[in-house]
């Protein structure tokens, strides 16, 4: 996972502090209805012109922040907040969710686990009235299942709003952490089985390891919980009572991981 940087003491609000070693921005776009499917990559911010004000559902996703220009650009022809774009780029941030005049933002997280270590990259979501714009660091096929479902016009989502994609992706991230959980559950029964039989000194740092995920999941976690839980709650001129009744259950599900992270940190 990319290690934060922040901005300079002092700078002014709204100032981006590009992660190190993240790629140029590459922009992939859906427009979509109940009737057709537009999707491309964008080449020239430009072309994003045209999907400013449109009556159709416009998922722009930009992989990559290594160009503020291009940043910036895509805040001028969407009206983001300096300061939404500035929680969408300096990475990481906790889970949360602001509303401006134009969009809501909501940060969330999601784990991958990679050999022994365990990172929880963000996705940023910046929701309009008839877009959703998401910003990741680096592409990590999060949503590769979701554009399939908007390519198929499977269930619901290519006749709902920009505020049932959201929710979509959302729940896309919360069941990333399922195999991770289950992964250390299953670890910790291991190591219960071999320190009763037969302990060796190296089962210790394993031990440790674990530990240290579950405790980096759990830090994760727990603002996300409670930033689905506030979503539910409360109401916003961008994600309206449809979406928030599909979000409940993506709160449950987040809620059930929780407490299989606090039974994991009880066995360790």
């Amino acid at each position: 996972m990319l290690k934060k940087r922040n901005p300079p003491i002092g700078a002014r609000p709204g100032t981006l502090a590009i992660p190190a070693g993240s790629p140029p921005p590459q922009i992939h776009l859906f427009d979509y209805g109940a009737e057709h499917v537009v999707e491309r990559a964008i080449e020239d911010c430009t072309a994003l012109e045209q999907f400013a004000q449109t009556e159709t559902t416009t998922w722009i996703d930009v992989r990559g922040m290594g160009d503020d220009s291009v940043l910036w650009r895509i805040s001028e022809i969407f009206g983001i907040h300096p300061l939404a774009l500035e929680d969408a780029v300096n990475v990481p941030q906790p889970a949360k969710t602001e509303i401006y005049d134009e969009h809501q933002l909501i940060v969330a997280r999601a784990p991958l686990a990679q050999e022994s270590e365990i990172s929880v990259p963000q996705v940023c979501f910046l929701l309009g009235r008839q877009y959703l714009i998401t910003f990741q660091d680096r592409h990590y096929g999060f949503f590769d299942p979701v554009r399939d479902r908007i390519r198929s016009g499977l269930g619901p989502i290519r006749v709902a709003g920009p505020d049932y994609l959201a929710y979509a992706l959302i729940d896309v991230l919360v069941d990333h952490y399922y195999p991770v959980v289950e992964g250390l559950s299953g670890e910790l029964d291991d190591l219960e089985e071999v320190i009763l039989t037969d302990p060796q000194p190296e089962d210790l740092a394993r031990v440790h390891g674990v530990r240290r995920s579950v405790a980096t999941l759990r830090r994760i976690g727990g603002p996300q919980r409670e930033t689905l839980d506030n979503m539910c709650r409360s109401d916003s001129p961008f994600m309206g009572e449809g979406a928030r009744t599909y979000l409940r259950d993506t709160s449950d599900h987040m809620l059930q991981i929780m407490g299989r992270l606090d039974f994991c940190r009880e066995v360790v």
